[in-house]
């Protein structure tokens, strides 16, 4: 292990794990403040990256909801003979 109890990355260690921190450590050449402040910054990107992600979800979600909606609502007379066709021969019958 390449924490000694006394350095103050001992918490993380014990925290984390010497698994998970083993390929940072790795990454870094085996030095303990690098390997941290390296797993803080992959932890850093990643909530970027996931609000991101999260936004597009929703977007897409969105965008989904509006066409389906669009053209399926008969209170907008969008629903066309050939979806009730498709919708009764897929055995959701007409609406």
């Amino acid at each position: 292990m390449p924490f000694a109890d006394s350095e103050p990355e001992f918490w993380a260690v014990n925290w984390l794990s010497a698994e998970r921190l083993e390929p940072y450590l790795r990454a870094v050449g085996g030095d303990p403040a690098a390997a941290l402040a390296l797993y803080t910054w992959n932890g850093r990107v990643s909530v970027a990256v996931f609000r991101d992600l999260a936004d597009l979800e929703v977007l897409v979600r969105n965008a989904y909801h509006r066409a389906r909606s669009t053209r399926a609502s008969p209170a907008t007379g969008s629903q066309t003979r050939r979806f009730r066709r498709s919708r009764r021969a897929c055995g959701a019958g007409a609406t």
